[in-house]
């Protein structure tokens, strides 16, 4: 779904899912400055570092698959973030999941699109 189409349903706020992942070659590296406006991903960030990190063999299964931590945030800011986003990496955060560094620390963030 294009970004446009995405923000008409979106009825003003869009859901981010995060990842915390321990090994990945980020798609582009935020500074503390590129955060400060998006609060609420900034807490997700720090959220998934604790509750939705993927962890590695012999951890359980679940574990391997973590429930993603959700961001709601205005739909003006996720906007704002997936310009930055395709600014210095190309990646289109509504068509594909992103991986990006934030603190030394590596996430994988994703719209959720309506359907779940």
């Amino acid at each position: 779904m294009d970004e446009r189409s995405y923000l008409e349903q979106s009825g003003g706020f869009v859901r981010l899912k995060v990842v915390h992942v321990r090994q990945a070659e980020p798609d582009l590296v935020f500074s503390h400055d590129e955060l400060k406006p998006f609060p609420q991903l900034k807490q997700a960030l720090e959220e998934s570092r604790l509750k939705a990190s993927v962890q590695t063999y012999p951890n359980p299964f679940e574990m391997l698959n973590p429930t993603p931590v959700t961001a709601v945030m205005k739909a003006e800011d996720v906007l704002k973030l997936s310009q930055i986003i395709m600014r210095k990496s190309g990646k289109d955060l509504y068509a594909t999941a992103v991986k990006i560094e934030a603190g030394g620390e590596k996430y994988l963030i994703a719209v959720e699109h309506h359907c779940g």
